[in-house]
């Protein structure tokens, strides 16, 4: 009988209960916010980035100036 008491425990402490829904409901919720996180911080990054490489390339014409171009020429 003794010995059987270690064998039961060790099976019993080997079976896992899976998650219910509230607790995978959190896990998720939680990732998604992360990523969402990651994800708006990139963008913001990225938006920075594109203002300054606007903010240092000559701007285009204004519509009706003409840029001096023979596209905008016409005959």
């Amino acid at each position: 009988m003794r010995a059987l008491l270690p064998l039961v425990l060790m099976m019993l402490g080997a079976c896992n209960r899976e998650p219910d829904f509230s607790e995978r409901y959190d896990a998720a919720s939680k990732h998604i916010g992360t990523s969402a996180k990651k994800l708006d911080l990139e963008l913001e990054k990225r938006a920075k980035q594109a203002g300054r490489a606007e903010n240092s390339t000559d701007p285009l014409p204004a519509a009706g100036q003409d840029s001096g171009s023979p596209r905008s020429k016409r005959p």
